[in-house]
């Protein structure tokens, strides 16, 4: 529902106690949000405003290395800004919905065709398609994938065993 924060778009992992969404209140411009979940009761600070009213923040992912953001914006494409929401580059035309990190490489993910894209961002381009077995809705991964060469026990490679057992 409805917080005071307004309705709650995409949705990322900072940690193991940090959620960030992108809000926006009576259509004004998207906010990007974190609420720290720690205690009984979650806590939201805003962090910056995407600049466009129009825009609509379909993901996003967090970069911990450099303590920046990757978001699709539909009608603007993709945007790498710093924690201020600066700008720092972006690929127009993008249509694409859903982001997520495995070992240091960021994927774009469509919500109409079973394949998924490498996202490059130091040049702002896109790789070729890779075709996966399914349609991809929304996505997510820890923020530790987003950082290479990643050890974490969250990243798997398809069709590693889980912790849990079965195949990822």
């Amino acid at each position: 529902g409805l917080s005071p924060f307004g309705e709650i778009h995409a949705r990322c992992g900072i940690n193991s106690t940090t959620v960030a969404f992108s809000t926006n209140v009576n259509s004004n411009p998207q906010e990007l949000t974190i609420f720290d979940v720690s205690g009984t009761t979650a806590i939201g600070t805003t962090i910056f405003n995407y600049p466009t009213a129009a825009s609509n923040i379909a993901d996003v992912v967090y970069l911990p290395n450099t303590d920046t953001w990757v978001s699709i914006e539909f009608g603007v494409g993709v945007t790498h800004r710093d924690s201020s929401g600066a700008l720092l580059g972006n690929m127009s035309g993008v249509t694409w919905h859903s982001l997520f990190c495995d070992n240091g490489e960021i994927y774009m993910g469509s919500g109409n065709s079973p394949k998924i894209r490498k996202l490059h961002l130091t040049n702002y381009t896109q790789g070729p398609d890779i075709f996966i077995s399914e349609i991809m809705g929304d996505a997510a991964s820890n923020p530790e994938c987003c950082e290479e060469s990643s050890t974490s026990t969250g990243c798997y490679n398809i069709g590693d065993i889980g912790p849990e057992g079965g195949i990822i």
